[in-house]
């Protein structure tokens, strides 16, 4: 394959990506709704851990660096508590 071909296909999954993380803070409105109505915290700890753990054990069976994962996961959580704030 080409180098040509092989940007193409990252550019494709790149997008993807984009598109899954806005559709994933797409919820966080409806979450922060939900969390006010049962009187929680935007902020849970263990419910992050549960979430961080959970990634991490994919990110060892797919083979991507736990460091990554890591660090993706804590800009989406944090974004997540951002947008949840907000609304």
């Amino acid at each position: 394959m080409k180098l040509t071909d092989l940007r193409k296909n990252i550019d494709k999954v790149d997008a993807e990506i984009v598109r899954l993380v806005a559709r994933r803070q797409s919820y966080m409105p409806k979450v922060a709704v939900e969390k006010k109505k049962l009187g929680l915290p935007i902020f849970q700890p263990a419910r992050e851990n549960t979430v961080l753990r959970s990634k991490l054990a994919l990110a060892k069976r797919y083979d991507v660096s736990l460091k990554l994962v890591q660090k993706i996961f804590d800009l989406l959580l944090a974004d997540s508590r951002r947008i949840q704030r907000k609304n």
